[in-house]
């Protein structure tokens, strides 16, 4: 074995020792973030025919926790066995990371499924080395338009975004030019003006030396003024975007390398996001009174001291006389928000000025962390997996002995469970569940946007549970999608699914509203009024 070889299988062993727990981080914590833009699932495929870039599992891992980021599953591998007609199927879009000479990694019947998956209209994105010596697969190279030359060092250099390119979502907001870090390739021909081809970037070769020592020696080349780094092709029925940027993580792990390789993996799964039509119920009508939010700290001694944020929102039509009813919301921050998914404040004025549910003052809870230095994203919480995913009584006994009394210090509040309800998206939705399963005699209503009925914290239980405990006084509202996630923890849909047959098997009062969106509050947030106005009719009836 060369020195070469034993030094990149060393480095790909460590490397693997330290970024196989950042990959299974970002898939447990992937629930974790109401993605809200996007739902996409990519294979990710790093074998490889030839040299091996060291920086490959360290970048194998940045991609996985980079999609999670953006509501992307990422999954990764480096067989040929999972390049079938079948398994290709589950996935919007193949990424290449660095996956040379493929003809030696994948067999005949396997590049045959990835091209026949792709002409029906599926994405590949190509990263770096994936255009190195790929002439015994001619229709990958015949597709990326070019093959290697030569590269040069990691140098910065000026970068130029094409004119016909200002606006795509892989460089806008970058300008005309800018100056950028990487190893620059050199092909062995420029693919401007190839049919289905957009250049994007082309570098200034100016502005560093393009070839670097080895290479000068072994007949490299420069490209000249037309060098391009960054394009799409739309060909043969698919979609593909190749990028210069991926040698190793420093090119990527910047704002503009995420912004291009995230932008890249969407713009080939040609997906433009779920499009949902939200009613006049959740926008603000004239004449409408417009209730008070307020926003409010809390140090929980259940919780061992953590903290949070927490919201109130009260109706214009409280007047402290009359007692109103409570619904709390599991990561307050995201259905507080007016301009947010679910715009919980504006649909609660609409409802309540209709009289379609009753008046309610609402209590928009955090999740708790260590610190007082909250993270910008609550979803990223440290407590909110222990706190939401826990089927125990600890989270709402938080609630009915600490939020909510500290509420009724200001607030009157009907003692009746049927005007007590509970809602919560994700690993909230099931925490909100959960609350109601253990206190029915305090939370009568649950409401659950893409609940994580999923084996996290042994939530995959409830459907079991529901069928052989004792019907329990509980309505139950819930809502997923299709394309929901499915992860190491099990498949939300299909635990929703579950769910819903369990509660239809014993009788509870119970809607299941589908839909075909991903892991996000789009669905759930569009049809909001109409979710609350189911929940509460009930008690409006009564009244």
């Amino acid at each position: 074995m060369n020195q070469r070889k034993l030094c990149c299988g060393f480095l790909y062993g460590l490397a693997l020792l330290f970024f196989l727990p950042l990959i299974l981080d970002a898939q447990a914590h992937h629930h974790d973030d109401e993605m809200g833009d996007v739902q996409l699932r990519v294979l990710l495929f790093s074998g490889t025919g030839w040299y091996r870039h060291p920086d490959i599992p360290i970048v194998n891992g940045w991609l996985v926790k980079l999609g999670a980021t953006y509501g992307m599953q990422v999954d990764v591998s480096e067989t040929g066995r999972d390049l079938t007609e079948k398994n290709l199927e589950k996935y919007d879009v193949l990424l290449l990371n660095n996956a040379n000479v493929l003809d030696k990694v994948l067999d005949e019947e396997q590049r045959a499924a990835v091209e026949s998956w792709y002409q029906a209209g599926g994405g590949i994105v190509a990263l770096h080395a994936v255009l190195v010596h790929q002439e015994g697969w001619p229709w990958i190279m015949n597709l990326g338009g070019c093959d290697f030359n030569s590269d040069s060092e990691f140098l910065k250099a000026k970068v130029k975004v094409d004119p016909g390119a200002m606006n795509h979502p892989t460089v806008k907001g970058w300008g005309s030019e800018f100056w950028y870090e990487a190893d620059w390739t050199n092909h062995n021909k420029s693919v401007t003006g190839l049919p289905g081809v957009q250049v994007l970037l082309r570098v200034d070769e100016s502005t560093y030396d393009p070839v670097r020592d080895y290479f000068k020696t072994r007949d490299g080349k420069p490209m000249g003024e037309d060098h391009p780094i960054a394009w799409t092709r739309e060909w043969e029925g698919g979609r593909f975007f190749y990028t210069e940027l991926g040698h190793d993580l420093r090119s990527l792990d910047t704002d503009f390398g995420r912004q291009h390789v995230i932008e890249g993996i969407k713009w080939a799964a040609a997906y433009e996001g779920e499009t949902y039509q939200y009613s006049a119920d959740s926008e603000r009508q004239k004449d409408v009174p417009v209730g008070q939010v307020t926003k409010h700290s809390w140090k929980s001694k259940v919780y061992n001291g953590n903290y949070r944020d927490y919201y109130v929102y009260v109706p214009a039509q409280y007047d402290g006389n009359t007692p109103a009813a409570l619904m709390v919301f599991q990561d307050g921050h995201a259905y507080v928000k007016e301009d947010g998914n679910f715009r919980t404040p504006i649909v609660f004025d609409n409802l309540i000025h209709q009289g379609k549910m009753p008046l309610t003052i609402g209590l928009f809870v955090d999740p708790g962390h260590l610190s007082e230095d909250l993270p910008e994203n609550r979803f990223r919480a440290s407590n909110r997996s222990i706190e939401y995913d826990e089927l125990s009584d600890r989270y709402v006994t938080m609630l009915t002995t600490e939020l909510i009394p500290e509420l009724e210090k200001t607030y009157r509040l009907r003692d009746d469970p049927k005007f007590r309800a509970i809602s919560g998206l994700s690993s909230g939705g099931i925490c909100a569940f959960t609350a109601a399963w253990q206190r029915p005699d305090y939370f009568h209503k649950v409401l659950s946007h893409i609940g994580s009925f999923a084996n996290i914290k042994g939530g995959h239980q409830y459907p079991q549970l529901i069928r052989s405990s004792a019907a329990k006084d509980i309505k139950v509202f819930l809502q997923d999608g299709s394309n929901d996630l499915n992860l190491v923890f099990g498949s939300w849909w299909l635990a929703n699914l579950q769910m819903e047959a369990a509660l239809e098997f014993k009788g509870y009062v119970h809607k299941f509203v589908p839909g075909t969106g991903g892991h996000n509050g789009k669905h759930g947030g569009a049809i909001l009024p109409e979710s609350l106005i189911w929940l509460w009719s009930d008690v409006v009836q009564e009244e």
